[in-house]
């Protein structure tokens, strides 16, 4: 978004991105298509995520903890018009650490976030599955930047 000060160049280049709609894109319209999801959902789908943002941003002020940045991140992520499934790890790297010391947020974060190593051998759930898989934790780091912290009570 940020480069299109760069015109129609940059524009066309991200239609004509080798990689996009492949295997190894994680973002929601990718995956939306993959799965053979109606459009109404995919559409449902980017008019929640966006709403959620707006939340997000609204309720914070701009002033954002590591796991609502995580949670914009992650957002971005599944709006863009391509995400390779790697680029899962920026808005882990933020949620996880501030979730963990949100009780089950955290843990599922956590798990979310290592679950696939148990799989690593396996070649063919690697090449099919996923970059499915992370545009779904993507979703759960973007919904727990939704929920509030709880306020501890002294």
């Amino acid at each position: 978004m940020f480069f299109a000060w760069r015109g129609s160049a940059w524009l066309d280049a991200l239609e004509v991105f080798p990689f996009a709609g492949t295997q190894i894109d994680a973002s929601l319209h990718a995956v939306a298509a993959r799965l053979g999801l109606p459009a109404g959902v995919y559409v449902a789908a980017l008019v929640a995520m966006l709403a959620g943002v707006f939340a997000i941003v609204r309720r914070s002020g701009w002033q954002l903890d590591p796991l609502q940045a995580g949670s914009l991140l992650a957002a971005g992520l599944l709006l863009a018009p391509y995400a390779a499934s790697n680029s899962v790890l920026g808005p882990l790297a933020l949620a996880v650490p501030v979730g963990l010391s949100r009780g089950t947020r955290g843990v599922l974060l956590l798990a979310a976030a290592n679950l696939p190593y148990l799989l690593i051998g396996s070649a063919e759930w690697r090449l099919t599955q996923e970059s499915n898989y992370w545009a779904l934790v993507l979703m759960l780091v973007f919904v727990s930047g939704l929920i509030p912290a709880t306020k501890t009570k002294n």
